[in-house]
């Protein structure tokens, strides 16, 4: 079964959204989760609308890696820059 990396994206966005931070200090908060987690056995919990909502030290892992990114890119003006390359024909 394949991992369904657009929703997950879509739900830790949300997450983000709510607590109302930049990424970068969403990755923090993430990092906070990560070690909550590995002291409660792998897994912890964040609430959202009213909603509580458990998840694994995978999804931690993930979420840290999506607030990373998205810092790196919300630090360059919102543009993620590639050189762009020609070669002859």
């Amino acid at each position: 079964m394949s991992l369904d990396t657009i929703a997950i994206n879509s739900e830790i966005s949300s997450v983000a959204g709510s607590l109302d931070v930049s990424w970068r200090d969403f990755a923090v908060y993430v990092k906070g989760k990560i070690v909550e987690a590995t002291i409660n056995g792998g897994v912890t919990s964040y609430t959202i609308n009213g909603r509580t909502v458990t998840k694994d030290l995978t999804f931690w892992d993930r979420a840290l890696k999506l607030a990373l990114e998205m810092a790196a890119v919300e630090t360059s003006g919102g543009i993620d820059e590639q050189p762009i390359r020609f070669s002859a024909r």
